[in-house]
């Protein structure tokens, strides 16, 4: 249920983060009746989710065939029909080795303490500078999704989109359909680094993909009117009114930081990723770690290690593990290795 009150003074389990990771872990856990708190600084849970438009793809265990926004509607409706208080635009800046948070809301601070903790707190995009960064219409992807997806506005009409990875596929896709002209994606690397799916949706979409190129300036006066692009050893200047960003993202770790949790290096992941046990757990800690924050990775494998984080914590504050809980824990870690491993 949505939080009225102030949070309590303690909980069994508190979770950090309302995107489709944390909330998969907060239902996963809710089974045990013990007292659990889900914070999330937006408005609204559903994390990413909320932005896509698109349809997934995969199987029926991974919303097969349904749009991101639909999925987190989904995810929202069974949070209101189990034990779980939800606290929407709450801001957890610190915590501490004791499992001390402390959260800043609109109309209150607050601390609480909890027994265990799930930190699903996503990923953030990487920065990206070069001359005339700061012009009015150079955006970051998730902030174009916002605006386009969410608010249902059109920053501009003519965008070049940096990065040819998943996201910059995506949101190439989503801005056409919004009714933006997308006039290429520029990708640094001699490959592109989407999924085959998205990359074929974009060439039927006749979007040009320049490969081995980049992005060397943006020029205008008040605003976005040329991006200047190295490609085929050719300099070309493109008249366009927006430049999209998206290359890459890195996991959100300055919360796992305050607690001084250990980190290992994963570039296929997004660099620093934290390291952890088999259940997900930071060694030595009553905390676990789901989603993006783990590793950049599609939204299916985020919500499968929601569910194998709920149930790990589950196991360590119950009063002994049932053969279903062990059984549960086991299929969810199988199903992982199954969704990183390709066979979805």
């Amino acid at each position: 249920m949505r939080a009225t009150s102030l949070p309590q003074a303690e909980y069994d389990l508190a979770i950090v983060g309302g995107g489709p990771a944390g909330i998969c872990a907060a239902l996963q856990f809710a089974a045990s009746s013990q007292r659990i708190a889900l914070f999330d600084e937006n408005d609204r849970i559903g994390g990413q989710l909320l932005k896509q438009t698109h349809k997934f793809f995969g199987s029926s265990a991974t919303f097969s065939g349904l749009r991101g926004f639909q999925i987190a509607s989904l995810l929202e409706e069974k949070i209101r029909s189990v034990p779980i208080t939800v606290f929407s635009g709450v801001k957890v800046w610190a915590l501490d080795e004791k499992l001390t948070l402390w959260l800043k809301h609109p109309d209150y601070t607050a601390a609480v303490k909890c027994r265990a903790l799930i930190l699903a707190c996503g990923a953030k995009e990487k920065a990206v500078i070069f001359p005339g960064w700061t012009l009015p219409g150079v955006l970051y992807a998730g902030a174009l999704q916002t605006m386009v997806n969410l608010w249902g506005v059109i920053p501009g009409r003519r965008v070049v989109i940096l990065g040819a990875g998943n996201v910059g596929l995506i949101v190439a896709y989503q801005l056409v359909q919004a009714g933006m002209e997308v006039v290429g994606i520029i990708e640094k690397k001699q490959s592109i680094g989407g999924f085959q799916v998205h990359a074929n949706r974009i060439r039927r979409l006749g979007i040009p993909v320049f490969l081995d190129s980049e992005l060397l300036a943006v020029e205008g006066g008040n605003q976005v009117e040329w991006a200047l692009v190295r490609s085929a050893g050719k300099r070309v200047r493109f008249a366009v009114d927006v430049v999209c960003i998206a290359a890459g993202m890195n996991p959100q770790l300055e919360l796992l930081r305050l607690l001084g949790g250990a980190l290992g290096y994963d570039e296929a992941r997004g660099g620093q990723v934290p390291l952890q046990d088999a259940s997900l757990r930071i060694l030595d800690k009553n905390v676990f770690v789901c989603g993006d924050m783990c590793g950049i990775e599609e939204a299916s494998i985020a919500m499968e290690e929601g569910k194998l984080a709920g149930l790990s914590a589950r196991g360590l504050l119950g009063r002994g593990e049932s053969a279903e809980l062990v059984e549960g824990i086991q299929s969810a870690a199988e199903r992982l290795r199954e969704l990183r491993s390709g066979d979805k």
